[in-house]
């Protein structure tokens, strides 16, 4: 049987036989040609005495009639299971599906909670870590370069962690009062660019005048200075540098028996504390007996470690 089909195009295509599936297999002409399209099809059988009239060519226009493909079936890859995902409205997928689970993925993500729990609390733990080494790197700073409010702060810091009683009157003031197995001293905090001098001296004695005024009995006078503070460490005890000159002697070693040290002496006590190997009675006996300047603690190169430059 030979099968027409009308089109509105004055291109023409040939049509085979049909090959079985019930369509006709369209077969290319060079576009831009005009053909004569010749459909075939099958017609009942007549007579020998009546042949079949030849069929005439037919110019068939393509927009009346949609030319389907079918699609001959072609061996892909072998398909995988889709990765488990959560479900959420928008992604073309039922909600409701959701409900359903395979059951390792419950166990899986309990295990991805506990995971997440995990790190949660090493983040926690970090964060404190870092800020227990910002406060010792602040304290550090202020101990061997600091100046002012903040050198004071680290010193009465310090001195407590080591057990020692402290109490600042005020933030104008320079002076802290320390107390220690019934001990007492008067301390003056200060820091300077050159040598000290006696004006801190003066002002020394002047705290230790107030401290018997209010309280009736005699302190001890400790002088805790930071001089050279712009310098390193290896550089403040040469090229002439003394951090208590002789003109300090008169003053503060005759006439008020003080006791002179400096904040990276501080600094190196309090590291040895931190070892476990500074005992904090006798560090304050030393300080009460002392006349002129404290000779220990001058080990800086003990905490030194070098640095990686960039």
């Amino acid at each position: 049987m030979k099968n027409i089909f009308r089109v509105r195009n004055s291109q023409t295509v040939q049509v085979a036989e049909n090959d079985g599936s019930g369509l006709p297999v369209p077969v290319d002409a060079e576009a831009g040609e005009s053909a004569a399209v010749e459909l075939t099809e099958p017609v009942p059988d007549q007579t020998s005495e009546s042949p079949p009239p030849e069929p005439a060519p037919v110019n068939l226009e393509m927009a009346d009639v949609a030319m389907a493909e079918v699609p001959q079936p072609v061996a892909g890859p072998r398909r995988v299971p889709p990765r488990s995902e959560p479900v959420a409205a928008g992604d073309g997928v039922k909600v409701w599906v959701a409900q359903y689970v395979v059951p390792e993925i419950e166990a899986i993500l309990a295990e991805v909670q506990e995971l997440k729990e995990f790190i949660q609390e090493l983040e926690q733990r970090k964060a404190e870590l870092e800020r227990k080494v910002s406060e010792r790197e602040v304290l550090r700073n202020a101990l061997l370069t600091g100046s002012g409010l903040p050198i004071r702060q680290a010193v009465q810091y310090v001195l407590s962690e080591l057990g020692v009683s402290v109490q600042a009157d005020s933030t104008d003031r320079s002076d802290l009062v320390l107390e220690h197995k019934g001990l007492d001293f008067v301390a003056e905090v200060t820091a300077c660019e050159g040598p000290t001098g006696l004006a801190h001296i003066r002002q020394l004695n002047h705290w230790v005048e107030d401290f018997i005024e209010t309280h009736g009995r005699q302190p001890k006078g400790v002088l805790i200075a930071n001089p050279f503070f712009n310098l390193p460490l290896d550089q403040r005890d040469t090229n002439g540098c003394v951090a208590f000159p002789e003109e300090l002697r008169l003053l503060a070693e005759e006439r008020y028996k003080f006791c002179l040290l400096t904040t990276p002496q501080l600094f190196v006590a309090y590291c040895k504390f931190k070892e476990g190997q500074l005992n904090t009675n006798e560090f304050m006996t030393e300080l009460f007996e002392t006349v002129w300047v404290y000779g220990n603690h001058r080990d800086y190169h003990r905490f030194k470690v070098a640095l990686e430059m960039a």
